[in-house]
């Protein structure tokens, strides 16, 4: 399997004291020329006003993540080199249904960035396979 030389600067800011009864989970997972490859990713409370990170900065670029809780759900911010490219919003109806969420961000002509939402009541394993 090929895997990707990567710089990384991978940083999580947990935010895991709050009123919610939901986590949020999420992978993501870096696809290069068809060749896919797990970096990480998190299961956090939801809570009002907590935020946290996660961050790579590699020969394909930079891109970041931001997750804001809010008294309705969680707002995420994806940006590849400075420039917001995806923005999502789960509610915590949402959250309730562990239904899942995927999505791809471009990050060059030949590299790609999938990443995987869903919630619970209860922490989940957000290591592959999902």
């Amino acid at each position: 399997m090929h895997r990707h030389p990567l710089a990384l600067s991978l940083v999580w800011m947990l935010g895991s004291v709050g009123c919610s009864d939901y986590f949020l989970m999420h992978q993501e997972i870096l696809i290069e020329s068809g060749v896919e490859q797990f970096l990480g990713g998190s299961c956090e409370q939801v809570s009002d006003d907590e935020s946290d990170g996660s961050g790579l900065s590699s020969d394909l670029g930079e891109f970041s993540i931001d997750h804001e809780g809010t008294d309705e759900g969680v707002n995420v911010t994806v940006r590849v080199r400075g420039v917001t490219r995806a923005r999502r919003f789960y509610s915590e109806s949402f959250l309730a249904t562990g239904h899942k969420d995927e999505f791809l961000v471009p990050l060059t002509d030949s590299a790609s960035l999938r990443l995987k939402y869903w919630g619970g009541s209860e922490c989940e394993s957000f290591e592959p396979p999902l």
